[in-house]
């Protein structure tokens, strides 16, 4: 767990393969130290962007029938979420998202357990929008139509919050006003942001939260040219670089889209 913390990836690999191997060479074998540690394995390939090897670990976790609605189940299924989005196989991601909120227990889960579902909902509904995921392509699946309306009231939890935590939300109503070219409102969310910034991320664990609001600052700047914002948010850009997500929980509740490649689908609407 320290090396997890630390990020040290290349330590946290070899740690993960012997632990897996003493736990597999037991008779008797406790299923949740080896869960653990394919789990954080995971996290680990993820850190070197291997995300071949990390989708095999967290779908092995799935071979430990986590009990549907645990948090076990929900961090599961949410690290397969985040890889398919890195690998940005997004129409994957897409039919996982599905299969998770119309299962029949979804409904019975507690709040704290569907918004972060919602959060998802939201980015792959902008997906959809800019044709980076055809719903008619699975048609096994299927999701709502999205309303921001109906979003916003589903993800109370989330709106309420006052310590950073409900970035996310403010971004995914920033991308639909992109979306739909609404450039007073536009400009009127970007100065809340701006406050929003300056009240409630100056804390080390939102920097790249922080970041990224500066580079959506850009866009008005950058005359909403592609290349003339990628010019202009540049410095940001690279502080994205420089300090990397961990793919804790908490990173990629915030990031349901790492912030670097969020940033890529955006300037693809100013081309």
């Amino acid at each position: 767990m320290i090396h997890l913390i630390k990020n040290e990836h290349n330590v946290l690999i070899p740690i993960c393969n012997d632990a897996l191997s003493f736990f597999n060479k037991k008779r008797a074998q406790n299923p949740l130290p080896v869960y653990q540690f394919h789990q954080n394995r995971g996290i680990a390939f993820l850190l070197v962007k291997d995300y071949n090897h990390a989708l095999a670990d967290f779908i092995k976790c799935l071979e430990f029938k986590p009990r549907v609605g645990t948090t076990s189940w929900q961090f599961t299924y949410s690290y397969i979420f985040h890889t398919q989005i890195l690998k940005q196989d997004y129409q994957k991601a897409y039919e996982i998202l599905a299969m998770v909120i119309n299962h029949y227990s979804f409904k019975n889960l507690d709040i704290s357990f569907r918004e972060p579902w919602y959060l998802k909902e939201a980015f792959i509904h902008f997906l959809i929008k800019t044709e980076k995921v055809i719903p008619e392509n699975s048609p096994d699946v299927r999701i709502r139509n999205f309303r921001l309306t109906r979003f916003m009231n589903e993800v109370t939890v989330y709106s309420k919050d006052k310590t950073g935590f409900n970035i996310t939300i403010n971004i995914i109503q920033m991308l639909f006003l992109l979306i739909g070219e609404q450039y007073d409102q536009i400009l009127n969310k970007l100065e809340s942001l701006k406050q929003y910034n300056y009240k409630y991320l100056k804390k080390p664990e939102f920097q790249r939260s922080s970041s990224f609001i500066k580079m959506l600052l850009k866009i008005p700047e950058g005359d909403y040219s592609a290349d003339l914002i990628k010019q202009k948010s540049s410095k940001f850009y690279q502080e994205l670089l420089d300090n990397p997500s961990d793919y804790s929980e908490h990173a990629i509740s915030l990031e349901i889209i790492p912030y670097e490649q969020l940033w890529e689908e955006i300037l693809e609407l100013f081309n």
